[in-house]
Parts: structure tokens; C-alpha cells; sequence
């Protein structure tokens, strides 16, 4: 897997697949990142998977979230 970046801007953008959002929940909620993007937002809609609790966790330290579908 790739590792997470290191040198944080207020530009760094990590584009990655809900799977690999499950796999690394514990290094995106020590990144804190501000903004999260889900796109494809209908695969989020059972409110019990594994993927929407992560994404639940890691709206909670954003400052903003977008959902698309």
C-alpha cells in the first residue's frame, strides 16, 4: 500500500477507494484532514457497513464533507 504523505499542505489531496478508506481508518483519523470528498456517496447508505462508519468518524473532525453521486 502507499504510504500516507508526510510533507502536509494546505493543498495535499489522497484519493482513495472506500476499501482502502476501511484498511486505513486508523492513519485517516490521525491525519485530520479538513475536507473529504465521497464520491459514489450511494455506497454509504447502509448505515451499519464498515465503510460508513469510517466515513461517520471521519466527519467528525472535518471541517467540511462533500457527498456526490
Amino acid at each position: 500500500s502507499v504510504p500516507m504523505p508526510t510533507d502536509r499542505r494546505s493543498s495535499t489531496i489522497v484519493i482513495m477507494s472506500y476499501d482502502q478508506m476501511k484498511l486505513r481508518e486508523e492513519e485517516l483519523l490521525e491525519q485530520r484532514f479538513q475536507v473529504y470528498i465521497f464520491d459514489q456517496s450511494h455506497q454509504l447508505k447502509e448505515m451499519k457497513a464498515k465503510k460508513t462508519l469510517t466515513a461517520q468518524k471521519l466527519c467528525k473532525f472535518a471541517n467540511r464533507y462533500v457527498s456526490t453521486s
